[in-house]
């Protein structure tokens, strides 16, 4: 008597491991754990911790993390800032940069790792599918070919001038298959890559909320008793953050209703001192949780996502959300869900705040909780991608 095998699949992604927040290894964390209940899966990944420097800080090798098996292999180079910089304005100021000149930047950008490149190809076809994250990142650019017949590529894709270099017009057409983290995202891929079968479903992810949440345990540890707003994400002026500090300074200064914003996650910029804003810095799933359920909005500022995890989490705990009009996944996850408003200029940041009165907050809160409790699911994801791979086993 046959007795089926598991199917085995590998997840590739440039960081893994850390309690980070967002992000392309967010996403793989959360998929590898779901693929696990009804899969081995491998997870292949760097040694570093930082993608600003891809210094080695894991030891190379293999380990457990939540239960996933994890085989780290060294970063071949450091990541020079200010060279990178320096191509990357090269770049920009050239109007058609050589193919050599454009993987030239890639290499810059990193990671580069020859040892998990040689295992891609050495070992790849072992895995019935090998699944990639991110787009972006030199460890998909030169290990998704490798392997192309049985690669599915997340994107997690957005309007930045990255994906305008020609490089990518080859690299899209190599994929077996994509999974998407909203419509926002597959559109505008396909009117980026108008020539190309960009066929996909979105999977997302499950949101799941811990059983136990302390709110004032948040609010003691910040020393906070008057209501806030927050932030989760990394610290960044990529993700907005250097105008959402100056938004809120003008709208504390015109006398707005919330004195207070938490900003939580990775810091990447220089901060100064700004009456009201409480820079907490990473912290760990508990205390995100908690900070949640203790805030009154979340604020999203960032134009450049595929899908926001964060915002997610804050109506899966009825919190009304306030993104950046200039996002369209962002607009388009308050659209669907009926569930949060957006502001295109300061102006607008300090009007639309203002309106978050009780009744309309609470509305927006439940709106948004039955959205997420609809579409952002373990059983649902895990159909998605169970139906989608299944085809991948030959």
């Amino acid at each position: 008597m046959s007795v089926a095998t598991r199917p085995r699949y590998a997840v590739v992604v440039h960081l893994y491991g850390e309690g980070r927040f967002g992000g392309a290894s967010t996403l793989a964390a959360a998929i590898a754990r779901c693929l696990g209940t009804v899969a081995d899966v491998d997870v292949l990944t760097t040694c570093a911790q930082n993608y600003m420097t891809w210094q080695n800080v894991y030891a190379a090798g293999h380990s457990l993390v939540e239960g996933v098996h994890v085989r780290r292999f060294p970063v071949d180079n450091r990541r020079n800032v200010g060279n990178f910089n320096r191509l990357s304005r090269q770049l920009l100021a050239t109007a058609n940069p050589s193919e050599e000149m454009q993987e030239t930047w890639m290499r810059a950008q990193g990671p580069v790792s020859g040892e998990l490149l040689g295992y891609l190809e050495t070992f790849g076809k072992r895995y019935d599918a090998v699944l990639f994250f991110s787009y972006l990142y030199a460890d998909t650019y030169y290990g998704l070919p490798l392997v192309e017949d049985r690669a599915f590529l997340f994107p997690l894709a957005h309007d930045e001038w990255p994906l305008r270099l020609s490089i990518w017009d080859r690299f899209f057409a190599r994929p077996h298959g994509f999974f998407f983290n909203s419509p926002e995202e597959r559109e505008f891929l396909r009117s980026r890559f108008p020539s190309l079968d960009l066929e996909g479903p979105i999977a997302g992810l499950g949101i799941e909320v811990p059983a136990n949440i302390e709110p004032n345990r948040f609010r003691e540890q910040a020393n906070l008793r008057e209501p806030f707003l927050l932030y989760v994400g990394r610290v960044d002026p990529s993700k907005g953050c250097d105008n959402l500090i100056e938004d809120f300074a003008r709208y504390r200064a015109g006398g707005g209703r919330y004195r207070n914003l938490v900003l939580i996650g990775d810091i990447h910029m220089p901060l100064r001192p700004v009456a009201g804003v409480h820079v907490i810095g990473p912290v760990d799933e508990q205390t995100k949780w908690n900070a949640l359920a203790a805030s009154e909005v979340l604020v999203m500022p960032s134009r450049y996502e595929s899908l926001s995890i964060a915002v997610l989490e804050a109506w899966a705990l009825e919190k009304p959300v306030l993104v950046n009009a200039l996002s369209p996944a962002l607009v388009g996850q308050c659209r669907r869900a009926r569930a949060g408003l957006w502001y295109a200029n300061s102006d607008e940041f300090s009007v639309t705040l203002d309106t978050f009165e009780k009744p309309l907050a609470q509305r927006l809160g439940a709106e948004g909780r039955a959205f997420v409790a609809a579409n952002y699911t373990w059983p649902r994801v895990m159909s998605v991608l169970q139906s989608r791979l299944s085809g991948a086993r030959g």
